[in-house]
């Protein structure tokens, strides 16, 4: 395969069919990069006119190959964002559920593994250098929430994995850092908010307060563009002696 660098980059986004992962993907495209989106299903990315790969990332078993192939078909990936993962509150900490373990693991860190590890193993096959990963974690793999204990578990799992990660990669001048977002606005946290003020009788912007944005020194949310705009000046060139490092977008995050 004969791989030539351009100064556009080639970017794979993984989760990025809505969220933060839709938001950042969009911006490197409108920055003139070539973005392919990742969903886990089809209709998940049917609406979007855009360059697309779907694989569920819960089959761990064909997430190398997904990722090579895409690697070949766009003649090498500049700049790999591991943002997709799955998590929901788990009311009871005691009960876990064994199917929704296995799924957590296997996307939040053991497909984020495979596709990093394959990532080297492409740019050290076809001597490419330059290139850059960042991983979205959370607020949560660095503060442990107890209605969020498992998925807490994954996300400090990978933030620190790739950490450590971070001293063999730069070796093939490969850049590894982390984004740990805090309450950002998405559609998900929009309808919990919208079930939080009917539920209780109280206005929206009192729900989103008592939710989210009472855990930060700012008092309201992030936006995923406040997001997308980091991890874009992370990727270039700007932040060229920036590596290994694990970076809070939380308003001022105090642990309650």
């Amino acid at each position: 395969m004969n791989i030539q660098k351009n100064i556009t980059k080639k970017v794979l986004v993984t989760g990025s069919s809505r969220g933060i992962g839709k938001q950042i993907a969009h911006d490197f495209e409108k920055n003139g990069n070539t973005v392919i989106y990742h969903g886990s299903s089809n209709s998940s990315l049917e609406k979007l006119n855009c360059n697309k790969s779907i694989l569920d990332l819960r089959d761990t078993s064909n997430v190398v190959k997904w990722y090579s192939d895409i690697f070949k078909e766009y003649h090498g990936i500049d700049i790999l964002i591991l943002n997709a993962g799955i998590g929901i509150p788990e009311t009871n900490i005691f009960d876990v559920d064994p199917e929704y373990l296995d799924d957590l693991i296997k996307v939040n860190i053991i497909s984020q593994i495979y596709l990093a590890t394959q990532h080297l193993k492409l740019v050290q096959q076809y001597n490419i250098f330059g290139t850059s990963i960042i991983f979205i974690s959370s607020n949560a793999g660095i503060y442990p929430r107890s209605k969020f204990p498992l998925y807490s578990m994954t996300k400090n799992a990978m933030t620190y994995y790739l950490e450590i990660l971070s001293e063999e990669f730069i070796k093939h001048k490969t850049r590894i850092n982390i984004v740990a977002p805090g309450s950002i606005k998405t559609n998900m946290t929009d309808n919990a908010i919208s079930n939080f003020s009917k539920e209780n009788n109280v206005s929206e912007k009192d729900a989103e307060l008592q939710l989210y944005s009472h855990i930060n020194s700012m008092k309201r949310m992030g936006s995923a563009k406040e997001v997308s705009e980091l991890v874009q000046f992370l990727a270039s060139d700007k932040a060229s002696f920036i590596n290994g490092e694990i970076i809070k977008v939380n308003g001022g995050y105090y642990f309650e």
